[in-house]
């Protein structure tokens, strides 16, 4: 087990060493603001969703870096690395809520246009602080 950590670590260190330097210190910033030191894994389901403001607000953090990009870049160059310490799903990482609503979406589609999709959503039948869960 502990050379199975070991080398998560270093696999982990590894892939921030190769993100640009501006990404990787963006990627710290964010950890730091969510305030969450020590984050706690919870039961896979619907435990595990996130609400749409805390989806905007990660959007809004690396619209910089997002930019038209889809969620096969997020997932590799944000979530992975965000996670990767603790190594808890994103919203484990980010604060889980029971969902309420589920979304299934295409990860090749612009994060953008996905996160209006849900800002849509959330303004004609639901809240922003409604938790949604998603492949995210």
């Amino acid at each position: 087990v502990a050379h199975m950590l070991a080398g998560l670590l270093l696999s982990f260190s590894v892939r921030m060493n190769r993100l640009p330097a501006s990404l990787k210190s963006v990627i710290e910033r964010y950890e730091i603001m969510l305030q969450r030191p020590d984050p706690k894994p919870c039961d896979r389901g619907p435990s595990r969703a996130v609400t749409a403001s805390q989806l905007f607000e990660f959007q809004e953090f690396f619209k910089a870096y997002i930019r038209d990009r889809d969620m096969y870049y997020i997932d590799s160059n944000i979530v992975r690395p965000v996670t990767a310490t603790h190594q808890l799903s994103f919203a484990e990482r980010i604060g889980p809520h029971q969902v309420q609503w589920f979304i299934s979406h295409w990860w090749g589609t612009k994060f953008q246009v996905f996160c209006e999709s849900i800002h849509r959503h959330a303004l004609s039948s639901v809240s922003p602080q409604t938790p949604v869960s998603s492949c995210l």
